[in-house]
């Protein structure tokens, strides 16, 4: 995602959609990619947290689940939906593993 946004090559040929944007990476998953709930939200409470200092306007999350939720009960949608009403913008890949 990150190529994708603020991506440029050495000569300003290849240019992502915002190449002059600040980055700011909040890492919430372990070395093999996975994480809990818990991790998710303390890495959403972090970028409520410093918004204001950082400029944080924009929000992209990737995730995926092992048990679907009901949004009207999901503490990340919460968290989310926070987020979004002070102002930044959601974007978000989400997948859950179907059962068979």
């Amino acid at each position: 995602m990150a190529g994708i946004i603020n991506g440029h090559a050495a000569d300003d040929r290849y240019l992502g959609v915002a190449p002059q944007a600040t980055l700011i990476s909040v890492k919430v998953s372990d070395d093999n990619g996975g994480a809990y709930v818990s991790d998710l939200l303390r890495g959403l409470d972090w970028v409520a947290a410093h918004r204001d200092d950082y400029g944080i306007r924009a929000l992209n999350i990737s995730a995926s689940v092992s048990f679907p939720e009901s949004y009207t009960t999901s503490p990340v949608d919460a968290a989310v939906e926070f987020l979004w009403n002070d102002g930044v913008a959601i974007v978000a890949s989400v997948s859950r593993y179907l059962n068979s």
